[in-house]
């Protein structure tokens, strides 16, 4: 009985070794990650920039509507070391937004005959993020690391502007505009779960291209290389 604590502590310490051993990142690994992200904060803060620029262009005269998707994310990465790994990253998602508003023929001046109006518009958000992850332990199933990224973001913009005076729409425009280029960043927490070790389950938190907690697949191609911990 006085070996037993020493049994088990022996037993604890081996399967220890033998998680570290069995890694599930390791160095020459390349990984395709798809993920879906929600609640999208870039969408959020685009509906506030579009409520605010109503308000104050129609003075309140008007119904609107606004959806948007969240964020899907593709990554091809590549494992440098056991501990890190670099890659790029792909944020996609877009945006919907209709009104319908009432103004007078000279809007500036606030005088004239009164018309009723419709907009549609759409605008697609395309983020390419340069990626590096940084890796904690090397456990036969679960992979934890955090996350960097910077890029930019492609956002394109097609609005639509019709008459309701008739009673049903008349198409008076139909624009497509030049492409705005942003600024992004990619700040998250990762873990990784491999029922297999070529596929797994991916979780992030924190901000990519807009989401701020993502899940999805993730598949591996497993580098021949064992053993290699630097």
């Amino acid at each position: 009985m006085k070996a037993l604590p020493k049994i088990l502590l022996a037993t604890t310490f081996s399967c220890l070794i033998f998680q570290m051993k069995a890694q599930s990142f390791k160095k020459g690994d390349i990984l395709f990650n798809v993920n879906y992200g929600q609640p999208n904060a870039a969408a959020f803060y685009q509906k506030t920039l579009y409520q605010k620029r109503l308000s104050v262009y129609y003075n309140g005269d008007y119904t609107q509507n606004y959806s948007n998707t969240g964020v899907l994310s593709l990554k091809c990465l590549y494992a440098r070391s056991s501990k890190v790994e670099v890659g790029l990253g792909i944020g996609l998602w877009k945006y919907n937004t209709s009104e319908v508003y009432i103004y007078r023929e000279h809007v500036m001046a606030n005088y004239g005959s009164m018309h009723t109006a419709s907009n549609k518009e759409e605008a697609t958000f395309q983020a390419l993020t340069l990626r590096l992850n940084r890796h904690f332990g090397n456990y036969k199933k679960i992979d934890p690391y955090v996350g960097f990224g910077l890029g930019v973001t492609r956002i394109s913009y097609k609005e639509q502007h019709y008459s309701l005076d008739s009673g049903s729409p008349v198409l008076l425009a139909d624009q497509i505009y030049p492409s705005d280029f942003l600024p992004t960043f990619a700040l998250t927490f990762g873990l990784r779960y491999y029922p297999l070790y070529w596929f797994g389950l991916n979780f992030e938190a924190g901000y990519d291209a807009g989401a701020l907690l993502s899940g999805g697949l993730i598949f591996k191609y497993a580098s021949k290389n064992k053993g290699e911990t630097k």
